[in-house]
């Protein structure tokens, strides 16, 4: 088979050396690159800043950013207009459809419809599969995340310890990076990401190893280089770049309250992951149940779960509503648009 990337199947990006051997700081390594970053929708960035902002997230303000958007616009109604609804009269607004799901309901959907939009265009149906399961991941996560941060304190008596809307946007932002690889190698994204045609070609099982012989650097080393040209805030950008790291999801070199939001997101992923929406082979529940990060964020984070598998018991509870939001937006929208 042939590679679409320089050097074949270990040769890497520019600026890496063969077999995956980096010269210099990784920071060198990435400015050699020359990654470039994908135009973010401008319904996105307003998204975001309503997502950092509740408060401004009212019918008026999310309606107003919807009617700017025209495919977003056309996306929002033929969904709320779905069989998923079932409601008996046709929704013709933007602002009825708002009303119908909620200012911060609506304006999550709608940072995850303008991320389908992050690929680039025309680059075969491995790319666009790709970003159609990139994004799957993102919204499950998000979804997710604001679940365990936002409502499942709340539903086992302890207090929220985020209520701004940072949970959602963490979620859907934390694979960043894998969305700005994706934009710079399509067709390699998508051969390692959705078709895994590499797999036999590269001798490690680890990700972010595959995709630093792939691409010359990983998706967190990817992101956060994105998130700081993006100038992202410290909070969201820490969790790009971190949501692997065990040091930082310990807790040992960021603040207690970003260590706690990477926790929830990186179970998040998982429990998406066993969901199965991932970018590989699907995780089990029992390896969820396992994870270090699950036991550390009952121990540390919401100790009134009292046992691991009661949390995860509670995510899996929530597989239907999930895939419900998932199936909304990817599943009736190509990647291209």
């Amino acid at each position: 088979m042939s590679f679409p990337y320089p050097g074949g199947p270990y040769g890497g990006a520019p600026g890496v050396a063969r077999g995956g051997a980096r010269a210099g700081s990784r920071a060198g390594t990435l400015a050699r690159l020359e990654l470039r970053c994908p135009p973010l929708p401008h319904t996105l960035i307003e998204a975001m800043d309503l997502l950092a902002d509740l408060e401004q997230a009212d019918t008026r303000a999310v309606t107003a950013m919807i009617e700017r958007d025209p495919l977003v616009t056309a996306r929002l109604l033929q969904k709320v207009n779905s069989a998923f609804y079932g409601l008996h009269r046709a929704v013709a607004s933007p602002e009825r459809a708002v009303v119908l799901l909620g200012p911060v309901a609506t304006v999550g959907l709608v940072a995850a419809m303008s991320m389908l939009r992050l690929g680039r265009p025309a680059t075969g149906p491995a790319a666009e599969a790709c970003i159609q399961r990139l994004v799957a991941h993102s919204l499950a996560t998000a979804h997710l995340t604001r679940y365990l941060v936002e409502e499942a304190p709340y539903l086992h008596g302890s207090a929220p310890f985020l209520r701004d809307g940072t949970a959602f946007t963490a979620g859907l932002l934390h694979d960043f990076g894998k969305f700005v690889l994706a934009y710079n190698f399509p067709e390699a994204a998508g051969s390692l990401y959705h078709e895994h045609a590499l797999d036999a070609h590269i001798a490690t099982a680890d990700a972010r190893e595959q995709e630093r012989l792939v691409f010359g650097c990983d998706h967190t080393e990817a992101g956060a280089f994105a998130a700081m040209r993006l100038s992202l805030p410290e909070a969201l950008t820490d969790v790009v770049r971190l949501h692997h790291q065990p040091d930082a999801l310990a807790g040992g070199s960021v603040p207690a309250e970003t260590a706690r939001l990477l926790r929830a997101v990186s179970v998040a992923s998982l429990a998406a992951d066993a969901m199965g929406f991932g970018g590989g082979p699907d995780t089990s529940w029992d390896t969820v149940a396992d994870g270090p990060v699950p036991v550390a964020l009952v121990a540390r984070d919401m100790p009134a779960f009292g046992t691991v598998d009661a949390l995860v018991t509670t995510l899996q509870a929530q597989a239907d509503v999930v895939g419900a939001h998932v199936d909304a937006v990817v599943s009736r929208m190509p990647a291209s648009v």
